[in-house]
């Protein structure tokens, strides 16, 4: 594997074109790693078939150092016999190759590490032995398809061998894959593409080799690909099913589907909305983060996310509005690509054929765990003999002869039909293949590079490895949505039994048993959570109640004293108003007597004759009589009507009496 990594790290970065190019690409490499002791050229050739399985004739070698128009290759030693001449590479250039043998790796594990919690320094080392043989297996997975498009017998050895993984070692990879890093992109596209200059070396083939490849093929895409293009656009995986069919249109590729293909994605949206109706009824669907985490392989799990975001968007409608929802969203879209139908294999004459087939690929898929449901078997197998058929005119061991490929994510299938037409160009391939041979001829940006290692993520052979808990899992998934309970209740139970499942290593031999244990302690924790919150809300009930009693008591009493001040001013201000009065009435009538006097003295004086005699002398006075009664009755009228007089307005004393107490 280190020999794979130095290949990659030297050739795939894809600036050379020729074979000598890429090949003086090699030689310098091994140069770099002699050091200024210097090699031959046959220790040259003898190292890079014991380091990569490549087998290139002295001549040829010979020839790529000639054509280094940099001069950094140096002879050490001259003799008339070129093989025997001894070279090395200029320390700069030495340097130079010697960087790109750099830590790159490591240093990209190191930030993945930094920037996700789930892993630490401690996974260091495992981390990278672990995409390093996921580089390997990828690498030379492509390599056999590579190999086989140009109908070379691969006889090489040591970079062949793939690894199988576990559940674990698969979900650290997928997490490094999907990782968004541009940097990491980039180096796990070169490192795993470089598998196509390996190839060109192998055949001794310039890169334009296949420049003209592209021209005029048809691509047919199965329903796989077509659900994740049309019905699942918030899916991580929808973006780099775009950009592959927008690089194949503009590569001129033709994009078709067949009526097996259509039928078999109407059947499975039918028959998935009944196995939800079955799965969930009525009850109110949980989470989609919920049911990926208890059970990994749920069937068909991006119909579920699907569902559950258009249901909490239509919480009246039903399950048959679902269907006819998505019904039409792939009728709609699949007008975007070419239709072409056929009959079904199934029929008279072909119908031994098909059977034979069809239990073949049965007991093939069963050998990697993967669904063996009868219907999409008989799918795939009528797309094999579909495809059979289309290129059945074609010279089946050329690769720029053979027009029609299939195009699928299903990788077991992929693996079936190259095992089954050993020795002709494989019709079945997973679009990552294709994708990074459109980046070699197409304009490359980060995206196709993040898109291209989400093509890697998922055919990591997830799909080969069965869980211990798989069945249980799911098990316990279809017993939880049982429950007569909310789906946060469902959720929390979930997320509760999954963690134990995960650090304690439980085996579960009644899964009803467990459930019924678990649901039982979650009640009991969320009742004595519930009693404890009632418990915390009455204590702060009570003393929300005893504040305001207080409160209430205080502003009671201050109440009362305000009142009873007010009390004792009211009644002194009564008590002098009544007072007041009383003085008022009194003075009001001594000034009446006094004038009804005054007024009867004037009229005796006027009147009778024996006074008037006698008050004769006081005729001049009489005027001054008669202007005391008026001034006597208007002091009277004055004093009565001033409120300051003895007042009897209630305000103006009690204003009176509050300053006189209060001092």
């Amino acid at each position: 594997m280190k020999n794979l990594l130095r290949f990659t790290l030297v050739v795939g970065d894809s600036n050379s074109t020729t074979f000598y190019s890429n090949l003086l690409k090699l030689i310098k490499m091994e140069l770099a790693e002699a050091g200024p002791k210097g090699i031959s050229i046959n220790d040259i050739t003898t190292l890079l078939y014991d380091n990569f399985d490549l087998e290139f004739t002295t001549e040829e070698i010979i020839k790529a150092i000639e054509k280094d128009k940099s001069n950094t290759i140096l002879k050490l030693s001259l003799n008339d016999d070129k093989k025997a001449i001894t070279y090395t590479l200029d320390p700069k250039e030495c340097d130079k190759y010697k960087k790109k043998q750099s830590n790159i790796l490591t240093n990209i594990v190191e930030l993945f590490i930094k920037e996700n919690e789930k892993y630490n320094m401690s996974n260091k080392e495992t981390l990278i032995n672990l995409v390093t043989q996921f580089i390997y297996n990828a690498f030379n997975e492509d390599k056999k398809t590579f190999l086989a498009y140009m109908n070379y017998k691969d006889k090489t050895q040591k970079l062949n061998g793939n690894h199988k993984f576990d559940e674990n070692q698969i979900q650290i990879i997928n997490d490094f894959l999907i990782w968004d890093n541009k940097e990491k992109d980039n180096y796990i596209y070169h490192s795993v593409s470089s598998c196509y200059e390996y190839c060109l070396l192998t055949l001794k083939k310039d890169n334009n080799y296949f420049q003209q490849v592209f021209n005029q093929k048809v691509f047919y895409l199965d329903s796989n690909i077509l659900f994740k293009y049309i019905l699942f656009e918030n899916h991580e995986h929808h973006r780099m099913i775009k950009l592959f069919i927008e690089k194949c249109k503009s590569a001129g590729i033709a994009l078709k589907y067949t009526n097996y293909t259509r039928d078999e994605m109407l059947n499975t949206i039918s028959n998935y909305v009944k196995y939800l109706k079955s799965q969930f009824r009525h009850n109110e669907p949980i989470s989609g983060e919920a049911i990926k985490t208890i059970a990994p392989s749920f069937k068909n799990y991006d119909f579920y996310e699907a569902y559950y975001v258009w249901q909490k968007q239509n919480p009246k409608k039903g399950f048959n509005e679902f269907r006819e929802f998505l019904e039409k969203r792939v009728t709609t879209n699949l007008s975007k690509f070419g239709y072409e139908s056929n009959e079904t294999f199934e029929s008279k004459p072909t119908r031994t054929e098909f059977d034979l087939l069809t239990s073949e690929l049965n007991e093939y898929k069963k050998g990697f765990g993967k669904d063996t449901s009868i219907e999409p078997i008989k799918h795939d197998v009528n797309s094999y003999m579909f495809m059979k058929k289309k290129n059945s005119n074609q010279e089946k061991n050329s690769f720029m002869n053979v027009k029609y490929y299939f195009i699928t994510l299903d990788k077991v299938l992929v693996n079936w039909s190259s095992d089954r037409n050993k020795g002709d160009i494989p019709t079945f391939v997973l679009p990552s293949v294709w994708y990074s041979t459109l980046l070699k001829y197409k304009n490359r940006t980060e995206n196709d590079y993040g898109a291209f290692c989400k093509f890697l993520s998922i055919t990591t052979g997830i799909e080969d490895v069965m869980s211990s808990q798989e069945e249980t899992r799911k098990e316990i998934l279809s017993t939880i949505l049982e429950l007569d309970e909310k789906a946060n209740f469902k959720e929390e139970l979930i997320y509760r039994i999954d963690k134990k499942l995960r650090e304690e290593n439980l085996h579960i031999e009644n899964v009803d048993e467990f459930i019924e244990k678990e649901h039982k302690s979650l009640t009991d924790e969320k009742v004595s959570i519930a009693t404890k919150d009632v418990e915390n809300q009455k204590e702060i009930e009570i003393d929300r109640i005893k504040k305001e009693s207080q409160e209430n008591q205080e502003y009671s009493f201050n109440q009362g004293h305000f009142e009873g001040q007010n009390e004792i001013y009211d009644r002194q201000t009564n008590k002098i108003v009544k007072r007041n009065k009383i003085i008022r009435i009194i003075i009001k009538w001594f000034f009446i007597i006094s004038l009804v006097v005054l007024t009867g003295l004037l009229v005796l004086v006027l009147f009778d004759a024996k006074l008037n005699q006698k008050f004769q002398n006081f005729n001049n006075n009489a005027f001054i009589v008669e202007l005391l009664i008026n001034c006597v009755s208007t002091i009277l009228q004055i004093l009565c009507s001033s409120p300051k007089f003895f007042s009897i307005d209630d305000k103006i004393i009690k204003d009176k009496v509050i300053k006189k107490l209060s001092k």
